[in-house]
Protein backbone atom coordinates (compact mmCIF):
# COMPACT_ATOMS: atom_id res chain seq x y z
CA UNK A 1 0.00 0.00 0.00
CA UNK A 2 1.00 3.58 0.02
CA UNK A 3 2.84 5.38 2.70
CA UNK A 4 1.07 8.13 4.65
CA UNK A 5 2.11 11.67 3.65
CA UNK A 6 4.03 13.91 5.97
CA UNK A 7 1.50 16.42 7.36
CA UNK A 8 4.06 18.91 8.68
CA UNK A 9 4.43 20.55 5.26
CA UNK A 10 1.88 23.43 4.72
CA UNK A 11 -0.36 23.30 1.75
CA UNK A 12 0.43 26.01 -0.80
CA UNK A 13 -2.47 27.88 -2.34
CA UNK A 14 -0.25 29.71 -4.86
CA UNK A 15 -0.19 33.06 -3.01
CA UNK A 16 3.47 32.85 -2.03
CA UNK A 17 4.64 32.45 -5.58
CA UNK A 18 1.70 34.19 -7.12
CA UNK A 19 -1.16 32.81 -9.11
CA UNK A 20 -0.45 31.74 -12.66
CA UNK A 21 3.27 32.31 -12.18
CA UNK A 22 3.00 36.01 -11.32
CA UNK A 23 4.98 37.30 -8.36
CA UNK A 24 3.06 37.71 -5.13
CA UNK A 25 1.85 41.23 -4.32
CA UNK A 26 3.77 43.12 -1.70
CA UNK A 27 1.80 45.23 0.72
CA UNK A 28 3.49 48.51 1.57
CA UNK A 29 3.86 49.20 5.20
CA UNK A 30 2.37 52.40 6.50
CA UNK A 31 5.02 54.94 7.33
CA UNK A 32 4.48 56.69 10.60
CA UNK A 33 5.38 60.36 10.59
CA UNK A 34 7.88 61.13 13.29
CA UNK A 35 7.59 64.92 12.82
CA UNK A 36 4.99 67.43 14.00
CA UNK A 37 3.51 70.07 11.68
CA UNK A 38 3.72 73.57 13.08
CA UNK A 39 0.23 74.78 12.22
CA UNK A 40 0.85 78.34 13.41
CA UNK A 41 3.90 78.69 11.14
CA UNK A 42 1.93 77.23 8.23
CA UNK A 43 -0.96 79.66 8.74
CA UNK A 44 1.14 82.75 9.44
CA UNK A 45 3.93 82.10 6.97
CA UNK A 46 4.11 84.03 3.69
CA UNK A 47 1.93 82.89 0.81
CA UNK A 48 3.20 82.94 -2.74
CA UNK A 49 0.86 84.56 -5.26
CA UNK A 50 1.05 85.56 -8.89
CA UNK A 51 0.96 89.33 -9.30
CA UNK A 52 1.77 91.30 -12.44
CA UNK A 53 3.17 88.21 -14.15
CA UNK A 54 5.61 87.38 -11.35
CA UNK A 55 5.48 85.37 -8.15
CA UNK A 56 5.44 87.41 -4.95
CA UNK A 57 5.26 86.47 -1.27
CA UNK A 58 2.52 88.19 0.73
CA UNK A 59 1.03 87.86 4.19
CA UNK A 60 -1.77 85.26 4.41
CA UNK A 61 -4.25 87.96 5.47
CA UNK A 62 -3.52 89.94 2.31
CA UNK A 63 -3.88 86.81 0.19
CA UNK A 64 -7.24 86.02 1.82
CA UNK A 65 -8.46 89.57 1.30
CA UNK A 66 -7.33 89.64 -2.34
CA UNK A 67 -9.11 86.33 -2.99
CA UNK A 68 -12.29 87.65 -1.36
CA UNK A 69 -12.19 90.83 -3.46
CA UNK A 70 -11.67 88.75 -6.60
CA UNK A 71 -14.58 86.44 -5.78
CA UNK A 72 -16.88 89.32 -4.90
CA UNK A 73 -16.12 91.30 -8.07
CA UNK A 74 -15.76 88.54 -10.64
CA UNK A 75 -17.98 85.75 -9.32
CA UNK A 76 -20.48 88.10 -7.58
CA UNK A 77 -20.21 86.05 -4.36
CA UNK A 78 -22.28 87.72 -1.63
CA UNK A 79 -20.39 86.03 1.21
CA UNK A 80 -17.11 87.42 -0.09
CA UNK A 81 -18.66 90.86 -0.45
CA UNK A 82 -19.78 90.74 3.18
CA UNK A 83 -16.29 89.66 4.28
CA UNK A 84 -14.59 92.49 2.36
CA UNK A 85 -17.05 95.11 3.62
CA UNK A 86 -16.73 93.77 7.17
CA UNK A 87 -12.94 94.06 7.04
CA UNK A 88 -13.22 97.57 5.57
CA UNK A 89 -15.56 98.64 8.38
CA UNK A 90 -13.33 96.97 10.98
CA UNK A 91 -10.34 99.01 9.81
CA UNK A 92 -12.43 102.17 9.32
CA UNK A 93 -11.84 102.43 5.58
CA UNK A 94 -15.43 103.37 4.77
CA UNK A 95 -16.34 107.01 5.22
CA UNK A 96 -19.64 107.86 6.80
CA UNK A 97 -22.11 109.19 4.25
CA UNK A 98 -22.77 112.90 4.50
CA UNK A 99 -25.71 113.83 6.63
CA UNK A 100 -28.91 114.24 4.72
CA UNK A 101 -29.99 117.77 4.08
CA UNK A 102 -32.63 118.75 6.58
CA UNK A 103 -33.96 121.48 4.39
CA UNK A 104 -34.05 122.31 0.76
CA UNK A 105 -33.94 125.57 -1.04
CA UNK A 106 -37.23 127.27 -1.57
CA UNK A 107 -37.09 130.10 -4.06
CA UNK A 108 -39.82 132.63 -3.53
CA UNK A 109 -41.51 133.14 -6.88
CA UNK A 110 -41.06 136.47 -8.60
CA UNK A 111 -43.84 139.00 -8.95
CA UNK A 112 -45.59 138.15 -5.69
CA UNK A 113 -47.82 140.91 -4.42
CA UNK A 114 -46.13 143.09 -1.82
CA UNK A 115 -48.62 142.12 0.90
CA UNK A 116 -47.70 138.40 0.51
CA UNK A 117 -43.99 139.24 0.58
CA UNK A 118 -44.49 141.19 3.81
CA UNK A 119 -46.40 138.28 5.38
CA UNK A 120 -43.50 135.95 4.49
CA UNK A 121 -40.58 138.15 5.56
CA UNK A 122 -42.16 140.04 8.48
CA UNK A 123 -42.52 136.82 10.49
CA UNK A 124 -41.07 137.52 13.97
CA UNK A 125 -39.46 134.07 14.16
CA UNK A 126 -37.77 134.55 10.79
CA UNK A 127 -36.41 137.97 11.77
CA UNK A 128 -34.86 136.65 14.99
CA UNK A 129 -33.14 133.76 13.18
CA UNK A 130 -35.26 131.02 14.76
CA UNK A 131 -36.57 128.11 12.73
CA UNK A 132 -39.93 128.81 11.19
CA UNK A 133 -42.51 126.49 9.81
CA UNK A 134 -42.44 126.41 6.05
CA UNK A 135 -46.12 125.57 5.91
CA UNK A 136 -47.15 129.17 6.68
CA UNK A 137 -44.87 130.47 3.91
CA UNK A 138 -46.21 127.87 1.48
CA UNK A 139 -49.75 128.79 2.40
CA UNK A 140 -49.08 132.46 1.59
CA UNK A 141 -47.43 131.59 -1.74
CA UNK A 142 -50.16 129.12 -2.74
CA UNK A 143 -52.81 131.77 -2.17
CA UNK A 144 -51.38 133.72 -5.12
CA UNK A 145 -49.50 131.20 -7.35
CA UNK A 146 -50.69 128.04 -9.17
CA UNK A 147 -49.67 124.69 -7.75
CA UNK A 148 -47.51 124.00 -10.82
CA UNK A 149 -45.56 127.21 -10.27
CA UNK A 150 -45.31 126.40 -6.56
CA UNK A 151 -43.62 123.04 -7.30
CA UNK A 152 -41.11 124.78 -9.56
CA UNK A 153 -40.03 126.90 -6.58
CA UNK A 154 -38.28 123.97 -4.87
CA UNK A 155 -34.52 123.51 -5.38
CA UNK A 156 -34.62 125.64 -8.53
CA UNK A 157 -36.59 123.16 -10.61
CA UNK A 158 -37.21 124.40 -14.11
CA UNK A 159 -40.24 122.26 -14.81
CA UNK A 160 -42.15 120.21 -12.29
CA UNK A 161 -43.25 116.71 -13.21
CA UNK A 162 -46.98 116.35 -13.65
Amino acid sequence: MSKPKDVSEPISDGAAKGVDGRPASKKKQKVKADFQIDIRAALEGPVRIKRDGGVTSVHPYEAMLRQSVRKSLIKKCVTSMKRVLGEAEKHKLIKEPPKAATGGVFIVPKNLPEEVQRKIFDDPNYASGQKTSMSTIWQHVLSVVSFQRFLESFNGRKKAKK
